[in-house]
């Protein structure tokens, strides 16, 4: 992680001193920003209460050495303090995303009351050429159609309540894009998650009858999966959803996931979006229950 930073921080370097330079100009850019979240959580459960202060940066870099290769690091600064580090065990552990190989997160500080934590979120190299495009590295593979939940998303699922992540958690992954005609597509992806089996999963999306259709099959860490995703208009409204159907071993139940969206656009600038999830294996307890890890106290139940 130290080695991976310093290599980014020299990059950094060359961008400042060649500023000067047009050309080098169009090769690099770098973008960013900072921003603050105050969140506070009521929890009946456990009878308590907890506030919450973030602190986020996000720091873009793009190189583009010509028209076939771009290079691509994007990078996390979180600031986090307040009640809930003191009361949620292991809070800086939690940062660090499941989906990812390579370990390129670090706690510069953790006391207890304070930490800041850095994730190297992008780290690809992109290769295009006419129809085909090769993507290498940590990436968002994004498969996900539906406005809420997304099963079609096998590789980088998220939470939606989440709502200081815009760009959406990565996967250490190889992606093969062919665009087949103006209208199709075929993507593959291998992906590595540590300490679990990889996923492998191939997508086909074209767009006929004013809808855009996706169909996905694939081994998903051990378990055969096939999906369907469809986004279109009924009239005025947007319709759109998404299945995904894995077949388990005999020890284990196959699995069904169904999404289903409405949404709609009002003339004065009004947005209304109702959507519903179904899971066959359905869920052994309330949502949300002893979410967070909420330790139990002295006097707390």
């Amino acid at each position: 992680m130290k080695a991976v930073l310093i290599f980014i921080l020299i990059c950094f370097t060359l961008v400042n001193s060649n500023a000067q330079d047009s050309s080098v100009q169009e090769q690099f850019a770098m973008n960013g920003y900072i921003k603050g979240l105050l969140s506070y959580q009521i929890d009946k459960g456990s009878n308590t209460s907890l506030a919450n202060q973030l602190i986020h940066n996000r720091l873009n870099l793009k190189w583009k050495p010509n028209r076939h290769f771009q290079f691509t690091t994007e990078i996390r600064n979180r600031l986090y303090f307040g009640e809930q580090i003191k009361h949620i065990s292991n809070f800086s552990e939690r940062l660090r995303n499941p989906n990812e190989y390579f370990n390129l997160q670090k706690s510069w500080v953790n006391n207890g009351q304070l930490i800041a934590h850095t994730n190297i979120e992008r780290l690809f190299a992109d290769f295009k050429k006419e129809k085909w495009s090769v993507r290498i590295g940590r990436q968002r593979i994004n498969w996900g159609i539906g406005t809420t939940w997304n099963p079609n998303d096998l590789f980088n699922s998220y939470n939606f309540l989440d709502i200081d992540y815009e760009e959406r958690p990565g996967s250490d992954a190889a992606k093969l894009t062919l665009n087949t005609s103006t209208n199709s597509s075929f993507e593959i992806v291998h992906s590595q998650v540590k300490n679990q089996k990889s996923i492998t999963a191939a997508k086909f999306g074209l767009n006929v009858w004013n809808y855009d259709f996706q169909f996905i099959a694939g081994d998903f860490k051990g378990n055969a999966t096939l999906g369907v995703g469809w986004a279109g208009n009924i009239m005025d409204a947007g319709f759109k959803g998404e299945f995904q159907y894995y077949s388990k071993s005999k020890n284990e139940k196959s699995q069904l996931n169904l999404v289903v969206d409405l949404d709609y656009m009002f003339n004065n600038g009004w947005y209304a979006s109702v959507g519903g999830l179904y899971n066959s294996n359905g869920l052994n307890q309330a949502p949300g229950a002893n979410r967070d890890g909420l330790e139990k106290k002295p006097g707390n139940p």
